[in-house]
């Protein structure tokens, strides 16, 4: 008789914890490179992770503000309650 042994995965999911993290790495204005490493993460995989939980609110003008193209979110935007611009807030929920 013949057994298989189940392969362990390469990957991991991200824990609750982790998306709090970059949640929190987010709030301080930190770039996709600072926040991989203090998850321990590939950058790609901090990117596919806040694309798939962002919440997108489309504007008036289709065009990136300078404060979302440091941080690709707009989370702690200053001037997020009168932009005009499509906005993009992470939510790690």
């Amino acid at each position: 008789m013949l057994v298989l042994k189940k392969k362990k995965p390469k990957f991991s999911h991200l824990s609750f914890d982790d998306r709090m993290t970059i949640q929190a790495c987010l709030n301080k204005r930190m770039s996709l490179d600072q926040v991989a490493a203090i998850v321990h993460r590939c950058k790609s995989t901090v990117y596919r992770e806040i694309i798939r939980n962002s919440i997108i609110k489309p504007g008036s003008v289709d065009m990136t503000c300078s404060y979302r193209s440091s941080c690709m979110v707009c989370n702690k935007c200053n001037k997020s309650g009168y932009c005009k611009f499509t906005k993009i807030y992470y939510n790690c929920e």
